[in-house]
């Protein structure tokens, strides 16, 4: 009774009154261990534990125990990978020596939190061997498996005996979903959204505010674009769970996806207090920069996720597409020389491959590109942000206002997509409804140079002379 209500030091000191009996009881043994637990003396804990799996080595409870102290100990390790990871990430350019030093820190503290979370996991197998219905191992394991989606079809089969007809009776209504959560998500990772939906509805049926089923049903939302439901459960994750870092990155992501570059950057902010050594959170952070057209922050930030993450291929390549907005093409150019060699580019690489060839100049190659992109990934804004800038250089209005429409109707935060609209609408003499569109992108992304150019010109075009000047001053001072 003192063990379910909590109260660890209550269980040791029964335990301990019972004397030498205590000493040679592998129940009462096993007590004073998930007391010692309970109290955070780990280690008093496994030496306990292991005394009882000499006596009793049928103890699936005591098994379990022993996969419980592993995890703490990973949890440990991981908390020191992530101190490096935010040491690493403030790290000066050129300091060779700092860096190797972390690094090894860091890839020290995950090794050796791979190596509890292996030993964990064989704990709960081997209380599943003990006892095929020990539904708390296998939702833990299952769990486990499924952590950074490294196995999602062992997840399948740790969960199973959690989600047969005669386990939900034994299960909480949490358990339950938590069940249903795992192999939800386990699906999602192995792509059967179907499958993976419908297990997170009945985990939010079970429990309506289950952090992980609202968490990956919320990325299933944003993967079909539909932000607008992805964006409050991502929010009622982060907001009752601040430490969960898929909710955060997704809250941020969706944010944007939604044009509210605002909202996101404060998110972010707050993100980056809490996740210092994220370079997901960094990267994120300068896509947030960029959208506002906050061109040096976004640089920053990208670095810095590369700092901390090198292979971090995502915030690679919105550097350099960063890079190529900027005219820095040599810097692009040698960002994206390695991911360009792979042997099959992703829709997003495609476009970054045809981003490059249009600012060398090459049309015929950057809109190949952008049409692989778009024939790939149909509902990616790029591809058709990509194209309807080959087409305005090759002077086609008419195709290159159909693509940027496109672009905005399947991502209206693209950065620089509004800008696009506005050139195509001025090069198309429709002055005023390129001021207005222009207008707009100016007070989505307040930083934009090319905005403010392109807003000065229009302005001059319609003998706005005053507010022409006072564009133009803007962009020179932001420049």
């Amino acid at each position: 009774a003192a063990l379910d209500a909590d109260e660890g030091a209550k269980a040791r000191e029964l335990v301990q009154s019972a004397g030498a009996a205590a000493k040679n009881d592998p129940e009462l043994l096993l007590t004073l261990a998930e007391a010692q637990w309970m109290e955070k003396d780990l280690e008093k804990a496994r030496v306990t534990a292991a005394r009882v799996l000499e006596k009793q080595q049928d103890s699936a409870r005591a098994h379990h125990l022993v996969g419980l102290l592993a995890l703490d100990q990973a949890k440990a390790r991981e908390a020191r990978a992530l101190a490096a990871a935010t040491e690493l990430g403030t790290v000066a350019e050129g300091d060779d020596a700092a860096r190797e030093e972390w690094t090894q820190k860091r890839d020290d503290a995950m090794k050796a939190m791979n190596a509890h979370r292996t030993e964990a996991a064989d704990a709960f197998r081997s209380a599943l061997a003990v006892n095929g219905k020990h539904l708390l191992s296998a939702v833990t394991l299952a769990s486990l498996e499924l952590a950074d989606g490294k196995n999602p079809k062992g997840a399948l089969t740790a969960i199973a005996p959690a989600l047969e007809a005669d386990a939900e009776a034994e299960l909480s209504g949490f358990l339950r979903a938590e069940a249903l959560s795992i192999a939800g998500t386990a699906h999602l990772e192995l792509g059967d959204e179907t499958s993976a939906e419908d297990a997170l509805r009945k985990a939010l049926d079970a429990d309506p505010d289950h952090g992980r089923a609202q968490a990956a049903l919320g990325r299933i939302f944003f993967k079909r674009r539909n932000y607008e439901e992805a964006l409050p459960l991502f929010e009622a994750v982060s907001r009752r769970d601040p430490q969960n870092l898929e909710a955060a990155e997704g809250l941020i992501s969706a944010l944007l996806a939604t044009g509210k570059n605002d909202d996101a950057r404060k998110a972010v902010e707050d993100a980056n207090t809490r996740f210092m050594g994220s370079a997901g959170i960094a990267y994120l952070f300068g896509r947030v920069e960029d959208a506002l057209g906050n061109s040096l922050e976004a640089e920053t930030h990208y670095k810095r996720a590369l700092n901390a993450q090198p292979d971090l291929h995502e915030a690679a390549l919105y550097l350099a597409r960063f890079y190529l907005r900027s005219r820095r093409v040599p810097e692009a150019k040698a960002l994206l020389e390695e991911p360009l060699k792979a042997e099959k580019l992703t829709p997003l690489m495609q476009v970054a491959a045809g981003e490059l060839a249009l600012a060398e100049g090459d049309l015929d190659t950057a809109q190949n590109h952008f049409v692989a992109s778009i024939e790939a990934a149909p509902a990616l804004a790029d591809g058709y942000f990509g194209r309807s800038r080959a087409l305005l250089e090759r002077g086609d209005l008419r195709g290159a206002l159909t693509d940027v429409e496109k672009a905005l109707s399947l991502n209206p935060s693209l950065p620089e997509a509004r800008l696009q609209l506005g050139l195509v609408l001025w090069n198309d003499g429709k002055l005023d409804q390129a001021l207005e569109e222009l207008q707009r992108a100016r007070s989505e992304s307040p930083s934009s140079v090319p905005t403010a150019v392109a807003l000065g010109k229009v302005q001059l075009d319609k003998e706005l002379l005053a507010e022409a000047e006072k564009s133009l001053r803007e962009a020179l001072r932001l420049e």
